[in-house]
């Protein structure tokens, strides 16, 4: 990766992670059980999806193979596509994989697995000596997508669903 992308991918992770602790923090496993209605999530479903869709993502990255004929690479394009990622006017279904299926007991749990996973797609990033931008996959929401992007929303990710938090967290019925 040049220079200017490495730095705008750690910019993002930091602010993603920043963002979604900063939504959680403080709640009691009462608070992150709330569900404002039967067909959205609670804050424990939202960092526990961001904790599987962060490793689920970062594995598809390290599959993702060689491709020709890549678009050349835009730093404004990437924040673009970072500001789109963290769009909450935008809804999205998760693919099935991704939905909250009750993994963990507690919020501190999918904290710390958000946490643990973050910290894989760090050193991943650091590590990484790879062109990422010449290596394509199809990503359940984004489409077909080289790799460098879909690192992009992985580091925006829990900034969507810090919002989300935010969101729950400012209903009348969250218990106080």
């Amino acid at each position: 990766m040049k220079d200017s992308e490495l730095e705008l991918v750690r910019e993002q992770l930091s602010a993603g992670r920043q963002a979604l602790l900063a939504a959680i923090e403080g709640l009691s496993d009462a608070q992150a059980a709330f569900k404002p209605s039967p067909e959205t999530w609670s804050v424990l479903e939202c960092v526990e999806h961001v904790a599987v869709s962060e490793r689920q993502m970062l594995t598809m990255i390290e599959r993702a193979e060689i491709a020709e004929g890549q678009q050349p690479p835009s730093l404004d394009r990437d924040r673009s596509f970072v500001c789109r990622a963290g769009d909450r006017a935008r809804k999205f279904s998760a693919p099935d994989s991704a939905r909250p299926k009750s993994r963990f007991a507690t919020l501190e749990d999918a904290r710390r697995k958000f946490l643990e996973n973050r910290e894989r797609t760090l050193a991943f990033v650091e590590q990484s000596p790879e062109n990422l931008r010449e290596r394509r996959l199809v990503h359940p929401i984004a489409g077909p997508i080289d790799a460098y992007c879909c690192l992009l929303l992985i580091a925006a990710h829990p900034s969507r669903h810090a919002a989300q938090i935010l969101e729950i967290r400012s209903r009348a019925a969250f218990p106080k």
